[in-house]
């Protein structure tokens, strides 16, 4: 699974820290172009990925889109965001 997140402030990267924590196997935080890589189990690759990166992703090796869903960015085809 490969989604586009969006992490803003500190609630919520202990939130999605905590929810990622949850899932099981890797839970990884990439830049857009796949450049730099940290864990979205810790605290302090939350905050760095937050602070240094344009956009942030999140691979998991499971299908971990239930417990993720409310940092997921949903857009349509149109770039139009389907939920917030």
């Amino acid at each position: 699974m490969r989604n586009k997140l969006n992490i803003v402030g500190e609630k919520d990267a202990m939130g999605f820290c905590i929810a990622a924590s949850k899932c099981k196997g890797d839970v990884m935080l990439t830049d857009e172009h796949r450049r730099q890589c940290v864990s979205g189990k810790s605290i302090m690759g939350c905050m760095l990925a937050m602070t240094e990166w344009k956009e942030i992703w999140v691979e998991t090796e499971n299908d971990c889109y239930s417990a993720l869903e409310e940092w997921i960015e949903v857009a349509a085809d149109d770039g139009a965001f389907v939920h917030e």
